[in-house]
């Protein structure tokens, strides 16, 4: 039965992922370590030399759910692209609404919106790209389901926008290859703007995400890529609580960087 349902995820993946041929190296189990935290959750590693994907619980990896501030990597970089931002330093002026955040509060820039997660800032950045320009970039770019369902500056959020795990890997993949539908410059400058430490040469670039649905379920997100003794990787952590845990933000996180000690791709 498990070589039957591994034949049948690889074939799933050969058919779905963009055409590609990307093979499964192997099928982890990582459940102890979203397990000690109490959340159910996935993981996926891309190797980009290799051409081969890592995934520990394939049913959820290939499961859709909102992107949420992850999304940010995507509308940045549609901002840049039709000059509705016209770099790391376009301003936006705080309009004085108390966001419930004090890194929040203030003016912000492109790229100090995208490290405080500031969700004002992409929303009404989103609002100026405008749903037809958004639509087209969605569709360019095949980025989920394309769904733009819930209104421009809600549809990554509580909308109806859905990506797998899987797909947030192979996209970071192409944006780490800068072979998706942008300038190279543009995805230079959001690669640039996710980095968030090069000891030694190593790289380790990544946004978070977090959703809360209808029914006040938590869905936990850490996207990202890496790079170490020259090769490039990229990978996608979810996390689900159906209950409160103060520490959900830095779970993900947790989870994460545990993961990839045990592969050697830490620093």
């Amino acid at each position: 039965m498990r070589l039957i349902n591994y034949l049948l995820f690889a074939l799933f993946a050969l058919i779905t992922l963009h055409g590609s041929a990307q093979q499964i190296t192997r099928i982890v189990n990582f459940e102890k370590y979203f397990g000690a935290f109490k959340v159910e959750g996935c993981f996926v590693l891309y190797d980009l030399e290799k051409d081969q994907l890592t995934i520990s619980n394939p049913e959820r990896c290939k499961t859709g759910f909102l992107p949420a501030s992850t999304f940010k990597i995507f509308n940045s970089l549609v901002a840049l692209e039709t000059g509705v931002a016209s770099g790391k330093d376009f301003l936006i002026k705080w309009d004085g609404k108390d966001y419930g955040s004090a890194g929040w509060n203030r003016d912000h820039t492109l790229e100090s919106a995208f490290k405080a997660s500031a969700v004002w800032y992409y929303q009404e950045i989103a609002r100026r790209i405008g749903e037809e320009k958004m639509q087209l970039w969605l569709n360019r770019a095949e980025y989920g389901n394309k769904n733009l369902g819930g209104g421009i500056d809600m549809f990554w959020l509580k909308g109806a926008l859905r990506i797998t795990p899987i797909e947030q890997a192979l996209f970071m993949a192409r944006l780490v290859k800068e072979t998706l539908p942008f300038s190279r410059a543009n995805q230079q400058l959001v690669k640039a703007i996710m980095l968030e430490k090069e000891p030694d040469g190593y790289r380790f670039g990544a946004k978070t995400g977090w959703a809360i649905l209808a029914d006040k379920t938590n869905i936990g997100w850490l996207v990202g890529y890496i790079l170490k003794d020259g090769k490039w990787y990229t990978f996608a952590t979810n996390i689900e609580s159906k209950t409160e845990l103060t520490d959900f933000q830095q779970i993900r996180r947790d989870i994460t960087l545990q993961i990839l000690g045990q592969i050697g791709l830490d620093k």
